[in-house]
């Protein structure tokens, strides 16, 4: 059995503190992380599909704020500040 990252816990439905199902390209996820991020240290976007060079500049975005990511491959991304996840489903650029 293979488990997933589902927000708070793992569990059959998402839970992250915020889904924003509008955004679906970089620059979207980025400006949603900018306006919401200071509600919020979890963002789950279902239908962002980024390309792995995407997910490389979101996290160098990121990084600078303390966002993390988890990706869900075809189910979109999670952008996260939390420090209780489990490193084991963060998102590395392949080769580190």
């Amino acid at each position: 059995m293979e488990a997933e990252y589902l927000g708070t816990e793992l569990s059959a439905i998402p839970a992250p503190t915020l889904t924003v199902t509008e955004a679906t390209q970089l620059m979207e996820v980025v400006g949603a992380c900018i306006k919401f991020g200071v509600k919020s240290d979890e963002i789950y976007f279902p239908e962002a599909r980024l390309s792995q060079q995407d997910l490389k500049m979101l996290l160098a975005w990121g990084q600078a704020d303390g966002w993390r990511l988890i990706w869900h491959d075809d189910r979109g991304v999670t952008v996260t500040r939390r420090r209780d996840v489990d490193e084991t489903f963060l998102w590395k650029p392949e080769g580190s």
